[in-house]
């Protein structure tokens, strides 16, 4: 019997953090309707300006998560190189903003096996 590839296949990471604001990239197969989807996902936290915190007088910070998806996994691990090499994320090409399932209805949990796989592999 072969065997099942998981919904969530997690190929890399890279995250950072400076003070209280961080953010990271990760390559991403997400298996829905029998399609592979190649996803870039980036996700960083900035201070909403606009959104005060009443009780403690300062900023809120919230994420804002963005993907790009590409037509081969050889195309998404390329564009992921650059960020490993700390050429960083290219704002040129076509982010899509989204949330943290990339936009598809695929349950937390499997983003989370999925990373465990990842960092357990490593």
């Amino acid at each position: 019997m072969p065997e099942t590839k998981p919904v969530v296949e997690q190929l890399g990471y890279i995250g950072g953090q400076e003070e209280d604001l961080g953010g990271c990239c990760i390559p991403f197969v997400l298996r829905v309707n029998g399609k592979e989807h190649y996803v870039l996902y980036e996700v960083h936290t900035y201070r909403d300006g606009k959104d005060i915190n009443p009780q403690a007088g300062n900023e809120r910070i919230k994420a804002k998560h963005s993907k790009l998806e590409f037509k081969t996994s050889v195309e998404m691990m390329f564009e992921f190189a650059k960020v490993q090499r700390r050429l960083g994320i290219d704002r040129k090409l076509p982010w899509i903003e989204t949330d943290r399932f990339c936009g598809y209805n695929i349950p937390n949990k499997e983003f989370k096996d999925a990373s465990l796989r990842y960092h357990k592999i490593k």
